[in-house]
């Protein structure tokens, strides 16, 4: 399960991938509530690297504040950490 798709609408984040066995269905759920702000203009679904994202999201300490930002183009996502 490197690689999967996130669908994105104005309820929040939603995920479901099989591992590379196809033994387990793994799925990922944040609603809405689950954020301080979330802002969606459009629903859109994305793929990730879960292995980077992984990577990315272990720099994060208590405190921290972590903006995803999908650009209009959708080429990329921008990961923006802020410190208290």
């Amino acid at each position: 399960m490197a690689d999967v798709n996130i669908d994105i609408t104005e309820k929040g984040f939603a995920m479901q991938a099989m591992d590379s066995s196809h033994v387990a269905l793994v799925t990922l759920t944040l609603n809405r509530p689950c954020f301080q702000a979330f802002n969606v203009e459009r629903a859109t679904t994305i793929g990730l690297s879960i292995t980077n994202l992984h990577k990315v999201l272990k720099l994060v300490t208590a405190g921290d504040s972590l903006t995803m930002r999908i650009e209009e183009d959708m080429a990329y996502m921008a990961i923006i950490f802020q410190n208290a």
